[in-house]
């Protein structure tokens, strides 16, 4: 097991001294210290993302730069509505729902080449995994390596991308041209995706096609799951609304909070009691086939304001 210096790095390039048998007092006390970093696997050493907005983090290698060789995306479910790709909220509550019991489900996102879609295990949750390897006509070839999975009501979605010219050069067997439609450029030999694939999975890819798919897999095996700032900010909420609410417009009209359902009540009887759900600073509540909105504007020991969507009216309570 090796161990990481900080004295190391402050030498940075200057030359070290030729009798380097014994530590100098400065690297003793380091190391007890308890500071000194064990260092498992290559990974531990590879650049560090985190998302603390949604509760995750990953490692990826140095010579890969985020946003072009390795894109990180992350959006809440409720906020997609209908974006293209299958990007849509409803594919994404299918999708999530289906990953939980372990299925890849039955609603594609992007483009997948059919046989490379399974399931990957990350530990705390499952997601999607497949490759993209062309989109919209016959003459695009791309190399995307996806994963999709589901955090705090957050989609997040992986892609791996890796360089074309040097793969389609390596591997000529694959590829075909199609000179009325796009010139000399190779195109897929769309029967043999499935091949190229397999080559991959199997680890008979040529060298850099592995190592694309390989590292990818290396890049998922680093996530590491947190409670994201939203949750923590969804769990300090739900605990702020517990109990009973007068209000300050109508003595007679109350309410309560207990656990996740809301209940209603004037002049002491009780009107409606409904769940209720709360995504960082608003409240939703499901009413039957209603579904009514606030903003918790703000929430203490003894009141608690909301603002009423979209009439934008505010609900003032004392406890």
């Amino acid at each position: 097991m090796l161990l990481i210096f900080a004295s190391i790095m402050v030498l940075g390039c200057q030359p070290l001294p030729q009798d380097n048998s014994t530590e100098t007092d400065a690297e003793q006390a380091f190391i007890n210290s308890g500071r000194a970093k064990a260092i498992e696997s290559e990974t531990d050493l590879w650049q560090f993302y985190e998302n603390s907005k949604v509760g995750f983090s990953l490692r990826y290698p140095h010579e890969i730069t985020p946003g072009k060789d390795l894109r990180i995306e992350s959006e809440l479910v409720s906020s997609l509505g209908e974006q293209p790709l299958g990007f849509t909220t409803e594919n994404a509550e299918k999708i999530r729902s289906a990953l939980a019991t372990g299925k890849f489900g039955e609603n594609d996102l992007d483009w997948p080449l059919e046989e490379s879609k399974q399931v990957k295990n990350l530990g705390e949750l499952n997601g999607q995994d497949f490759l993209v390897l062309g989109r919209f006509e016959v003459c695009d070839v791309v190399f995307e390596r996806k994963l999709v999975f589901y955090q705090n009501d957050y989609q997040i979605v992986l892609t791996f991308i890796a360089p074309r010219e040097k793969i389609v050069a390596e591997n000529p067997e694959f590829f075909t041209t199609n000179p009325e439609n796009c010139g000399a450029i190779p195109i897929w030999n769309f029967e043999k995706q499935k091949d190229f694939y397999v080559a991959l999975r199997e680890g008979n890819g040529s060298e850099s096609a592995q190592a694309w798919f390989d590292t990818f897999d290396k890049i998922a095996a680093t996530i590491e799951f947190q409670t994201s700032e939203s949750e923590t900010k969804v769990l300090d909420n739900l605990e702020a609304l517990q109990g009973f609410w007068t209000s300050l417009d109508d003595a007679e009209s109350t309410i309560e909070f207990s656990g996740e359902r809301k209940t209603d009540f004037y002049s002491g009887e009780k009107i409606s009691t409904e769940y209720f759900k709360i995504y960082g600073d608003s409240l939703v509540v499901n009413a039957g086939a209603e579904t009514i909105r606030y903003t918790i504007v703000a929430v203490s020991a003894e009141y608690l304001t909301l603002l009423h969507l979209p009439r934008g009216n505010l609900l003032k309570y004392k406890r």
